[in-house]
């Protein structure tokens, strides 16, 4: 006997989303079952990032219409919510994907950045014409901890030198800006900047051997003496504290959903198969990220730094 169909949706609350999100949520969920589900096994499998494809298919949904500006606003945080979760439910590479660019590198720059940056970025970033990225997280120091922060940036006259490195920093091995966030050697404080990834002195790595999030390719930068112009550092952020701005404004990607549970768990090949075989895992799996999940910052000598809000942002 086949049992009843059942949803995850036990308050009915996708029902009286304001027209704006549902529409926008009803194009992303289409997208993401007829087209991405079927083939999201084989990219992960092979650690591939079709990202011709899924930046076409970004143009087309056009999800990001009107994001970050003031007629988006009564409904930004549900907005961005609710399409983080759409991803997220079928595939978290494409939640990290979408999530770095339209949530942590635009709002880098729609919270710190200038007038004029922002008409110079976001329109083309809206738009899919530009990809950005989002680089905090280091090799040594991960991004909880502000004191941390060993990438630094010198200024000379017009012009930033930065030098250092950025780890596990999604979208960086093929995008055209990350936001860098470096230590000033003058005043010690942390300052950002909109780096353009063609400029000399700029690489990223691909890292291989991932368990988790397999599809979204993560980079590790290197920066040697990369020189920007004063124009393209951010002109609001003068402190750690305009960082932590821009990161508590990117949701949580973890959600795996109750449909798919329930239907592994009532499928017959259920009986034959472990769960683990078809469950998506999130990028704070504690069972098989690569990368430790954690939810408080730890220091080299073992003391505890202050909690990270969300286990995800240690990868981004």
């Amino acid at each position: 006997m086949t049992p009843p169909p059942i949803a995850a949706d036990f308050y009915d609350w996708l029902a009286n989303l304001p027209a704006p999100v549902q529409q926008a949520r009803e194009r992303l969920r289409a997208f993401l079952r007829d087209e991405w589900e079927p083939q999201a096994n084989h990219y992960w499998e092979r650690a591939e990032f079709p990202r011709e494809y899924l930046v076409g298919k970004m143009q087309e949904l056009d999800l990001l219409q009107g994001a970050w500006t003031p007629e988006r606003a009564a409904y930004a945080t549900l907005m961005d919510g609710v399409l983080s979760m759409e991803l997220a439910r079928v595939d978290p590479s494409l939640a990290t994907f979408f999530g770095v660019h339209a949530g942590l590198c635009m709002g880098a720059i729609a919270l710190c950045g200038s007038e004029a940056q922002q008409a110079e970025w976001l329109p083309a970033l809206r738009a899919w014409q530009l990809v950005g990225a989002f680089g905090l997280t280091e090799p040594d120091v991960g991004s909880g901890v502000a004191r941390g922060l060993t990438t630094t940036c010198r200024r000379e006259g017009d012009t930033w030198v930065l030098n250092g490195q950025k780890k596990w920093i999604g979208n960086s091995t093929w995008c055209d800006v990350v936001i860098v966030w470096a230590r000033d050697e003058a005043d010690r404080q942390v300052k950002g900047f909109i780096v353009r990834t063609s400029l000399p002195g700029y690489s990223a790595e691909l890292m291989q051997g991932k368990i988790a999030q397999r599809t979204v390719h993560n980079g590790l930068i290197t920066l040697r003496d990369v020189r920007v112009d004063e124009r393209d550092r951010l002109q609001r952020a003068h402190t750690f504290a305009d960082t932590q701005r821009v990161l508590v404004t990117a949701p949580s990607f973890a959600d795996m959903p109750h449909e798919t549970r329930f239907a592994h768990a009532t499928n017959e090949r259920s009986r034959h198969e472990p769960v683990l075989a078809s469950r998506k895992h999130g990028p704070g799996c504690s069972c098989c990220s690569s990368k430790p999940s954690r939810t408080t910052a730890v220091g080299k000598d073992g003391s505890k730094a202050f909690p990270t809000k969300r286990p995800w942002m240690i990868s981004h």
